[in-house]
This record gives C-alpha cells, structure tokens and sequence, in this order.
C-alpha cells in the first residue's frame, strides 16, 4: 500500500498559525487520520485491500482494490460490495462519534470532543463523497440499480451541499470564524469533481441506450 502526505499541509500549518488557532488543525489532523484508518481496518475485515493512503491538507484519502468476486454476489439490485461499501463508510463517523462520547464521559478536552463531534456530523451528511454519500449511494444502488442510485445520489448531493453552504457562510459570519469558508470551498471543490464524473457516466450510459436501442 502506498503512503504519502501533501505537503501543502505546512501551509495550513503555517495559516493557522497565523490566525492562532494551528492545535485545533493539528488535533483536526490528527482525528481525521484515525477517521480514515478505521475506514481502512474495517474495508481489510470485510475483505477489501487497500492500495492508498495520503494525507491532505483537508483530511485523508483511501482507496482499495476491487475485488470481482463482490461483484459477483447479487443482492437485490444490487451486489454484496455495495453492502460492504456502507459497512466501511460508517465505520469513520462511528468511531469519532465513540471518541467524543468517551471524552464527555471522563470530562476533559471539550475541544477534542468538538471536534469529533462535528467530523461524526460533517462526514455523515449526504454529500458524495463524504460518508454519507456513499452510504446513499450504495443503499440506493441495494434498492433501485447503479443507474438510478447515480442520479439521485448526484441530486441529493447537490441539494445537501447548498444548504450546508448556506448555514456554513451564516455561522462564519455571526461566529467570525473565517476559517470554515475554507472547508466550505474544499467541499465544493469536490463536489464538482464528482458532479463531473456523474455527467460523464451518464453520458456512457446514454451511449450504451442508443446502441442497443439500434441493435434491436
């Protein structure tokens, strides 16, 4: 398995340095590691094999091997990798959820609960690719086919995130914490990344419509 960090994650050292706030990146890091690595454990206990792990600036990610033999196994709609997929996905925010429970219990750190708290919820929201976008996706995938599952989990996405822009761009102001606009432009990043992929599938699966459309 690859491993590798960007090293723009000194620049944002260095920026929150600046704004006096750098331990609660570094405990942010710090979290969204142990996040990703139980994504990881999880994915080797079901089967999967992992075959990237880098650290970002933002947080980290994970990719595994697919394995065919998942694929293979109808579920549904669906296959058992599907069923896999969201096994993994909510492994993340179920562990930062765990962490910020044990710290309330023994009272200490509010910052570290915090700030699991709000990976828990952040990761969980139904945004692709966040956790709980793939968990959507995969569900969807179980009950309604990859094609369907595709559309609606690009719209709901979509819709999710311009919401969460909305509140975010409010609690920034009111809180001025300014520097949550940076999650905010990370998320949007993605989420156009993915929206991307989304209409280039969908343009293949146009494609494949025409031709067998023809061949009948």
């Amino acid at each position: 398995m690859q491993i590798k960090i960007d090293w723009k994650i000194i620049i944002f050292v260095l920026f929150f340095f600046i704004l006096k706030v750098e331990y609660i990146y570094l405990l942010f890091l710090i979290f969204i590691t142990a996040h990703e690595l139980s994504h990881m454990i999880i994915g080797i206990a079901v089967g999967f094999e992992p075959t990237f792990f880098k650290i970002t600036p933002f947080g980290c990610h994970i990719s595994f091997k697919i394995n065919i033999e998942n694929y293979n196994k109808k579920i549904l709609k669906g296959t058992l990798y599907s069923l896999k997929n969201i096994i993994v996905a909510i492994a993340g925010p179920a562990l930062n959820l765990l962490i910020a429970i044990v710290f309330y219990i023994i009272m200490k750190y509010e910052i570290i609960i915090y700030i699991n708290v709000i990976l828990a919820i952040t990761n969980i929201l139904p945004i692709y690719p966040l956790d709980g976008g793939r968990v959507l996706k995969h569900e969807l995938v179980l009950l309604l086919g990859r094609r369907k599952a595709l559309e609606y989990t690009n719209l709901v996405s979509n819709i999710a995130l311009c919401i969460l822009l909305i509140e975010g761009i409010l609690f920034a102001w009111i809180s001025k914490q300014i520097y949550i606009l940076l999650g905010m432009g990370y998320l949007i990043y993605i989420r156009i990344k993915e929206h991307k992929k989304y209409k280039l599938k969908e343009r293949a699966y146009k494609i494949l419509d025409e031709y067998n459309k023809f061949n009948t």
